[in-house]
């Protein structure tokens, strides 16, 4: 079915479990064990004291609590985002576009439920809406708010 210049990467692909059957779409469980495992890593993988999670979270904190706080003193902006598409006229290894959206889809698919899984397991951002009152918090002293209300 591909067109490999690499004859040892044909014969191994060839030979992968499943792949006689249904193709390429027998690569499925390794986008899934991907995923999870970029998962794991983003939670447990530790550089110093930071990792993905934290980053993530302490600049996710600092946007929603000055976005609740701009939207109290009415001084709210609005950005557009323009964004744009680059379409590859030639299609990897001769694969036919309908059979190359179908499998990256479902690749992707397979990779983003494998994440998923182990996002819903460690539950990295289960402390996000006390991160954020706490920056409000902060947010309102800096600022010289005394109104309690202000969630």
């Amino acid at each position: 079915m591909w067109n490999f210049r690499s004859k040892r990467l044909a014969q191994l692909l060839r030979n992968y479990p499943g792949y006689k059957t249904i193709g390429e779409f027998a690569f499925l469980p390794v986008f899934f064990v991907a995923g999870a495992a970029l998962e794991f890593v983003m939670i447990n993988w530790h550089f110093g004291e930071v990792n993905f999670y934290k980053t993530f979270k302490r600049r996710q904190v600092k946007e929603k609590a000055e976005e609740i706080v701009n939207k109290y003193l009415a001084k709210t902006t609005h950005q557009a985002c323009l964004f744009s598409t680059l379409w590859i006229v030639k299609m990897p290894y001769g694969l036919p576009w309908p059979r190359f959206l179908a499998f990256s889809f479902a690749a992707l698919s397979s990779c983003l439920a494998g994440s998923q899984v182990v996002h819903n397991y460690y539950k990295p951002l289960a402390d996000m809406d006390i991160l954020i009152q706490k920056e409000v918090e902060r947010l309102k002293l800096e600022k010289g708010i005394v109104d309690d209300n202000l969630k």
